[in-house]
């Protein structure tokens, strides 16, 4: 198991400067990685949050009341996977 790490992490190692010769690692590319993914990371938050707010709104009583005041963890059990469920369509509207 040792040696396989080991060739492993050899291989990554020879790897890096070859990308870096053939200019897969530019400036560009990682600044638009890092913006993209910092917006589709707050869209997607203020998308999870909004899905939250309009779900407390259909479902009778009011779910972060009974969260916050009431300590029902079965509310909280349901939000989540509520949310849960809404960010992996987020995510899957995201990714295409």
């Amino acid at each position: 198991m040792k040696s396989k790490i080991t060739v492993l992490l050899a291989l990554v190692c020879w790897s890096i400067p070859l990308m870096a010769e053939e200019k897969v690692f530019s400036i560009e590319a990682i600044e638009r990685g890092l913006v993209g993914t910092i917006v589709y990371s707050l869209v997607g938050i203020l998308m999870a949050v909004l899905a939250f707010k309009i779900i407390d709104l259909v479902l009778p009583g009011k779910m972060t009341h009974q969260i916050t005041e009431d300590r029902n963890v079965a509310v909280a059990l349901v939000a989540s996977s509520l949310i849960l469920g809404v960010c992996i369509i987020i995510a899957a509207a995201i990714i295409g």
